[in-house]
């Protein structure tokens, strides 16, 4: 069996999304990643995690447009 059929929806009372974009928008790259991606590893290894919250990660993570 496939990765789709075995998928099961979850509850968002229960997981949180962590994206680069909606469904109908695009991520941006830089220097072959995911920019996004990019911020969020130093981010992660940078801050303390118990200084992290889901709601202040975006002030965090700066892209350029």
């Amino acid at each position: 069996m496939g990765l789709e059929s075995d998928a099961r929806p979850v509850s968002l009372e229960s997981h949180v999304l962590i994206a680069a974009c909606g469904e109908s928008e695009l991520a941006r790259e830089a220097d072959g990643q995911g920019a996004f991606t990019a911020e969020f590893l130093k981010l992660i290894r940078g801050v303390p995690i118990d200084a992290l919250t889901y709601r202040n990660i975006p002030t965090y993570i700066k892209i350029p447009g």
